[in-house]
């Protein structure tokens, strides 16, 4: 769960939306990927990181817990 106290309310994350907000400080959507990926090891290819990454940087903005650059939204 997330609390936001600029809307007062709590959001319920799933696993990889919450996984991804953690990963967001600071790093770029490649990194978010690369570390995604890594933390998966053999079992998700880069490339279904990058699916889960970008699905769950949606679900975020979607709730306006982070906001995209322009190009992603």
């Amino acid at each position: 769960m997330v609390f936001d106290p600029e809307r007062p309310g709590l959001c319920l994350l799933n696993p990889t939306a919450w996984l991804v907000l953690e990963l967001c400080e600071n790093r770029t959507e490649q990194e978010i990927v690369s570390l995604y990926a890594d933390l998966f090891g053999n079992r998700l290819g880069r490339a279904e990181a990058g699916k889960h990454v970008s699905a769950g940087l949606q679900t975020l903005a979607k709730w306006a817990l982070l906001s995209l650059p322009q190009e992603q939204t």
